[in-house]
């Protein structure tokens, strides 16, 4: 999410326009809306710009754009990235802004654009990666998941190999345009996300269970070093009643004969009063 912005300056008898799209990104919308400042880090500048010498007054500009990003590996670097094939197509709709579509490609892989943006110049866009749905022709299914490596092992950044995600689905060709008089439906941003996480679940001593770890896109993403961090966990205080509830359940059903979830001779620092959330593990979490 952004900002879209035109300049103008002259240029030896001509007016060179730049429209640019500055911003941050992430896996989430609601963790830019939660975290507009980036206070917890989950989020990173994104920008794409359009340059023109021809003085065109249209505003937003459909066209390609060039741009880049920044990703935060494990060791807290911060490379800029950059996109390639970047177009974008700007649609009024029947709420009074624009839907945004579009389509680009990085080191990632290729991928497809979706968005809008509003009055006040605020652009929010989606991208799509393409899975890649070349196979070899095989008599029985195998499968094969190389087990991730130790992440930047020697202390360096390694850049992800590029991903052929073979040929987009839908063309811009492809698509109709409604008439002129016609204005499109607004679009709804789309609400589930998927990731790659591993990390270490542990409890602190005074009884909150916590998970640190890295996050990436894919397992290759993961494998490569480009990942960011992430951090979830309950409360002492509800670590202590969700671990009673779910002993309670275990024992109703049977299940603790099987899976013990007590831990033996757990000792905190001695001055922190010991509950269930200090001798259980895992908790299923309430």
């Amino acid at each position: 999410r952004g900002k879209l912005v035109r300049h103008t300056s002259p240029n030896l008898g001509f007016t060179d326009v730049t429209h640019k799209i500055t911003g941050v990104w992430a896996n989430s919308l609601e963790f830019i809306l939660k975290d507009p400042e980036n206070k917890n880090g989950l989020c990173n500048a994104f920008q794409y710009e359009h340059k023109t010498s021809n003085g065109s007054d249209s505003f937003p500009l459909s066209g390609k754009y060039t741009g880049w990003f920044h990703l935060k590996d494990e060791i807290g670097n911060n490379p800029e990235i950059p996109e390639k094939d970047i177009t974008l197509k700007f649609k009024k709709n029947n709420a009074g802004y624009h839907n945004v579509e579009g389509k680009g490609s990085n080191v990632f892989g290729k991928y497809t654009i979706t968005g809008t943006l509003t009055e006040d110049g605020t652009i929010t866009l989606f991208r799509h990666f393409q899975e890649n749905h070349k196979q070899k022709k095989s008599t029985s299914l195998k499968i094969s998941t190389p087990a991730p490596g130790p992440l930047n092992g020697n202390g360096d950044f390694k850049s992800p190999k590029p991903i052929d995600a073979g040929p987009l689905p839908l063309k811009f060709d492809d698509v109709v345009i409604p008439h002129h008089s016609e204005l499109v439906a607004a679009i709804i941003p789309p609400e589930q996300y998927s990731a790659v996480c591993r990390g270490t679940i542990k409890i602190n001593e005074n009884g909150a269970h916590v998970c640190n770890g890295s996050w990436a896109l894919t397992l290759e993403h993961f494998t490569s070093g480009s990942t960011s961090k992430f951090h979830f966990g309950i409360e002492a205080h509800r670590a202590a009643e969700d671990a009673q509830l779910m002993l309670d359940k275990m024992k109703a059903s049977g299940a603790d004969a099987s899976d013990n979830r007590k831990i033996e001779g757990n000792v905190v620092d001695g001055l922190t009063p010991v509950s269930l959330a200090n001798t259980t593990f895992p908790i299923d979490s309430a």
